[in-house]
Parts: structure tokens; C-alpha cells; sequence
């Protein structure tokens, strides 16, 4: 049992020294665990890669608190780790010669001074550079008020924002009376319903396409088909008729007599068809009669 007369100083010094020791404890896990679960926090998205710095620092400050650092120095020393060289050019005052306290503050906010996009240029990027593309009308407007910051008023933004959207969309949005938050919902659900139709337009006629093509090839199939069996056909007809050469000189010889005149009642063939000159190749009977010179 714990001795109730012990001197107060001595009493307090021991809670003392148990606190440290729960500090040394803990910084030990943390060095042997929580570091191991944290060494590799941007290997994602460097600093060097962030479009929005600001949120960048959000994002890293999140991490801070799941990991359980707090210490001004270990934030410090994380940044230092995230940045490239080129961007501690920028601040490497401070790295050199940091202040007593609040060296990750310092740190932070020179570095979301130096690389976050001036207000003349989102202004800019505001009103000319910014076009729907891909994108879902919700997350063009996302976009545009993160540039417009508090610079632009509500009916300027919504302006902004209908002139980038399809002219049917803007023809429907701008007779509603929502919010911006409304109007980009009811801009969503058209632009999903427009993608759809656009693919169900597309998938008969690609069918269509697909169809034509194959009858054409089988149209010019066929017609292929139909020149090779003429070519095989006439190739075997003329080897037919070099095997058979009787038949052909036959043939010759039908049509050569068909030339020749049938002989006349009583007169032999020469004489019908030669006259006074088939004398010695007369045929008897014959009653053909030389004509007297």
C-alpha cells in the first residue's frame, strides 16, 4: 500500500517522471510504427503536382491527425520531405534559417502564397478557359466556383455556367427557378439522359453498317464464285475437244457440204452445183445437157 505521509515534492516529482516516461513510450511507438504507417504519405500526389495548394495542405493536415503528430517540427520536417528542389528554391530562407516557432505555419503559408493561382488569372480562367467537355455539369460548376472564390457574385457564376452548357439544357434550365445546386441536378439528369440516347442512336446503325458490309462481301462472293466455275467450264469444254479431233474434222466437213445445193430431179450432184465443168465427175444416171457454145 502506498505510504500517505510522503512529502508532497516527492510525490509530484514521481507523477512527473511516470508522464515522461508515457512520452518516451509513446514517441518510441510512434518512431517504430507510426513513421513505417506514414513514410510514404504522398507517393499519390507530390506537391509539386497540386493544381490547389491549399487543398493540398488540407489533405496532408488530415493525415497529421490519423497518424497523431502534432509537433511543429515533425509537420515541418513531413513538408520538406514532399517537395521537389525546384520548389525549395522558393523557400529556402526558411529552411536555412527557421523561426523559433510555428515553422510549419511559416512554411505553409509561403508555400500556398508562392504556387496558388493568382485572382486576375482565375478571373480569366473563369471566363474564357473553361469548356463542359466530359465533364458532368455539377462538376463544371464545382470548378468555376472554386475559381470564382468570393470575387464573383451568384447571378454572375450562373451565367457563367448556363453559357457552357448545351443550348437545349440552357433552353430548360433557365425557365426553372432553382438554386444552383438544382439547376445543376436537373443538368446532370439531362446530360445523362442525352449520353444514353446518343448510345442507343449509335448501336442500331452501327448494326446496319455491320450488316451492309457483310452482305457486300457475300454479294461479291458469289459473283467470284460464278467467274471461277465459267473459267473451269471452258477449260474443261476445249480439253474435250483436243481429245477428240475425228469428231471435230467431221464436224468441218457437215458444214462445209451444207454450202451445196440438194441435186436437181435427174441431174446428178456435180452438175447441180458445177455445172458444164463436173464433165468427169458426172454421176450416171444424168440428163444434164451441155449448153451449145
Amino acid at each position: 500500500m502506498e505510504n500517505l505521509n510522503v512529502n508532497p515534492v516527492i510525490q509530484a516529482k514521481r507523477v512527473e517522471d511516470k508522464i515522461k516516461k508515457e512520452r518516451v513510450l509513446r514517441d518510441k511507438w510512434m518512431m517504430n510504427y507510426g513513421v513505417k504507417y506514414f513514410q510514404h504519405p504522398f507517393e499519390y500526389e507530390s506537391f509539386y503536382g497540386s493544381a490547389n495548394p491549399a487543398l493540398w495542405f488540407v489533405q496532408l493536415e488530415a493525415q497529421f491527425a490519423l497518424a497523431g503528430f502534432t509537433a511543429d517540427d515533425t509537420k515541418f520536417n513531413h513538408v520538406l520531405s514532399a517537395i521537389d528542389s525546384d520548389i525549395l528554391n522558393c523557400v529556402c530562407d526558411i529552411i536555412l534559417n527557421p523561426p523559433d516557432a510555428d515553422k510549419y505555419s511559416t512554411l505553409k503559408n509561403r508555400l500556398i502564397e508562392s504556387h496558388s493561382e493568382s485572382e486576375a488569372s482565375k478571373i480569366r480562367t473563369l471566363l474564357q478557359g473553361l469548356k463542359l467537355g466530359d465533364q458532368r455539369p455539377s462538376q463544371l460548376l464545382a470548378r468555376m466556383k472554386a475559381l470564382a472564390g468570393d470575387t464573383v457574385g451568384e447571378p454572375l457564376l450562373r451565367s457563367l455556367w448556363l453559357g457552357r452548357l448545351p443550348n437545349n439544357t440552357q433552353t430548360i434550365l433557365t425557365a426553372l427557378k432553382e438554386d444552383l445546386a438544382g439547376l445543376a441536378s436537373v443538368a446532370d439528369k439531362i446530360n445523362d439522359l442525352a449520353h444514353n440516347s446518343n448510345i442507343n442512336s449509335v448501336t442500331p446503325q452501327t448494326s446496319d453498317n455491320r450488316v451492309a458490309q457483310l452482305e457486300k462481301q457475300v454479294a461479291q462472293l458469289t459473283t467470284l464464285v460464278g467467274e471461277l466455275t465459267t473459267t473451269i467450264r471452258q477449260s474443261r469444254s476445249q480439253s474435250r475437244n483436243r481429245n477428240r479431233p475425228f469428231k471435230n474434222t467431221r464436224s468441218c466437213s457437215r458444214d462445209r457440204f451444207q454450202k451445196y445445193k440438194e441435186p436437181a430431179y435427174g441431174i446428178c450432184f456435180y452438175h447441180t452445183n458445177f455445172g458444164p465443168k463436173a464433165k468427169k465427175k458426172c454421176n450416171l444416171p444424168c440428163s444434164f445437157k451441155n449448153p451449145e457454145n
